[in-house]
């Protein structure tokens, strides 16, 4: 199964370049991002793998156009040797957690997505991709101080 998961700021921000970070730290949405994606395997490009690191209790796939890269506790693919081994695996959880680039790539082959929307605008210029949410549908929500998160699935 691969899922998308995103924290997303009301004006569609979910990061900023200039600092190679999300714009904001919210405790109890990390807390979520770790319980959903705990035992499977992390999908990151580049520049959010250098940000957030190799997390623990759970694998990860960094995606780069060059073959060589290599970052300490990933496995370095691009976009279509992912697609082409792993999505074979219908068995196992793979979660697309960022960047900008790496959502607007590969949205289209997730089967789930579960969004957090904070309930604040912030400073940034790496902006969620614009999705045809024609072909989602909610399945849950829960609402929390800061944000709610939505679990959609694609009808």
């Amino acid at each position: 199964m691969l899922t998308l998961i995103a924290a997303v700021s009301e004006n569609g921000i979910i990061g900023d370049s200039t600092l190679d970070t999300m714009p904001w730290h919210c405790k109890n949405e990390l807390k979520v991002f770790r319980a959903t994606t705990m035992g499977g395997t992390l999908i990151m490009g580049r520049k959010t793998a250098e940000q957030v690191g190799k997390l623990p209790g759970r694998d990860a796939i960094v995606l780069s156009n060059r073959e060589e890269y290599q970052l300490s506790g990933f496995t370095t693919m691009t976009i279509d040797q992912f697609l082409s081994t792993n999505l074979t695996r219908p068995e196992h959880n793979f979660y697309i957690c960022g960047g900008g680039e790496i959502y607007k790539e590969l949205v289209s082959e997730c089967d789930t997505m579960v969004i957090s929307f904070m309930k604040f605008e912030c400073a940034g210029d790496v902006a969620f991709p614009d999705i045809d949410w024609d072909v989602w549908t909610i399945s849950n929500y829960t609402k929390h101080d800061q944000f709610d998160t939505y679990y959609y699935y694609r009808k």
